[in-house]
């Protein structure tokens, strides 16, 4: 099956946080940055034909209904009635927005705003109400390495997704006539100045967000400013691994969520390594929230 162009566009659900350090004594005053587009002519015709604008939720923010339809309690229902305090406004997701008992409404009003899909997730204790716990960490080390582990663990994600593909294609697809892909989470990012090094450092970042998955997704290796920084600590796709994963979809879903002004910081070098270093990218939120 050719890829397909489309694209979802989620809007709601978990914010993600930036994968790198923000550390403010380092930023500069912010100055007038050139836009890269007339972001007053931006309407629905600024994109590919195909791609699909939608929503997304998840589970526990929206579902409600805790006790009900045989779901069992999850983790998160113990940690906020046993620690409310822990919650800035004591709340717990018992009723959220209720979207059990309202999702027709609530997908009346996605229709109404012109939305082309909508992406939910459904709690796990509906599925599996009476999981067991299990043994707890496997390491009572709570740091980790955070200059190998993230990038070990993105790799054999991204193994794991190109294998179920595969599968799916295989044993599947044909009778079902589905579709199978992959959501990746982005920001976007701005030069913090018109500066060659800040526009540098906003590609980096996104090559240290976006490019971390979507690259493997479409060429079978790592971006190579990722592979530049980080070097011997990002894993290498062998030939047979490059040739399942690149191409391994036939939509990419995007969940964005924000933006934000993007710093060259070559200080950041005595900060690793980690992965929230490793781009030397700095990062300010202000005057950035679309």
């Amino acid at each position: 099956m050719a890829h397909s162009t489309v694209l979802f566009l989620g809007l709601f659900a978990f914010v993600y946080a930036l994968q790198s350090i923000i550390f403010p004594q380092d930023v500069p005053p912010i100055v007038d940055v050139a836009p890269i587009m007339d972001v007053d002519t931006l309407n629905r015709t600024s994109f590919p034909e195909g791609f699909i604008f939608g929503t997304a939720s998840a589970s526990y923010q929206f579902e409600g209904a805790a006790n009900e339809g045989g779901r069992g309690p999850s983790i998160w229902d113990t940690f906020s009635r046993t620690y409310p305090d822990k919650i800035m406004d004591k709340s717990s997701g018992d009723v959220a927005t209720d979207h059990y008992h309202r999702y027709k409404e609530d997908v009346g009003l996605m229709t109404y705003m012109n939305m082309d899909a909508y992406r939910f997730s459904i709690s796990w204790s509906r599925i599996l109400p009476n999981g067991k716990l299990s043994g707890g960490r496997c390491t009572k080390c709570s740091v980790g390495d955070s200059g190998t582990e993230p990038y070990l663990a993105s790799h054999n994600q991204l193994l794991a997704h190109a294998a179920a593909v595969e599968q799916y294609k295989k044993m599947y697809q044909e009778s079902q006539k589905g579709v199978i892909g992959i959501t990746l989470v982005s920001h976007w990012f701005v030069p913090f100045s018109n500066s060659k090094l800040d526009k540098e450092a906003a590609e980096r970042a996104l090559d240290f967000m976006f490019g971390w998955y979507m690259e493997p997704l479409t060429s079978g290796r790592y971006p190579q400013s990722m592979r530049s920084l980080v070097g011997k600590r990002l894993p290498v796709f062998s030939r047979v691994q490059a040739k399942l994963v690149k191409g391994s979809f036939d939509f990419i879903g995007i969940n964005y969520y924000t933006a934000n002004f993007a710093a060259d910081a070559p200080q950041l070098s005595h900060y690793g390594p980690s992965y929230l270093v490793d781009s030397l990218v700095n990062f300010t939120s202000k005057d950035t929230f679309i």
